[in-house]
């Protein structure tokens, strides 16, 4: 409760959009198994009108969601 007591309304706005963004990726997920996260990226960007970039960095932050060249570099490192 506390924290949101301490967040501005641009902070509670950002985290409302990211939780969103979230929860409609993992229920498209289940949903569609076998698409690609990119025509998912771009369902959900069309929602809620922003770019289907900042939908893939929102997911990357949330580790929802990794690229297939950060997941290459990481296999070189090992």
């Amino acid at each position: 409760m506390q924290r949101k007591i301490l967040t501005t309304k641009a902070e509670a706005r950002r985290q409302e959009l990211h939780t969103r963004i979230c929860d409609r990726y993992i229920y498209l997920c289940k949903i569609y198994p076998t698409e690609k996260p990119t025509r998912i990226f771009t369902a959900i960007a069309e929602e809620e009108e922003i770019t289907m970039q900042g939908v893939r960095k929102i997911l990357e932050k949330h580790n929802l969601y990794k690229a297939k060249y950060s997941r290459r570099l990481i296999n070189q490192q090992k």
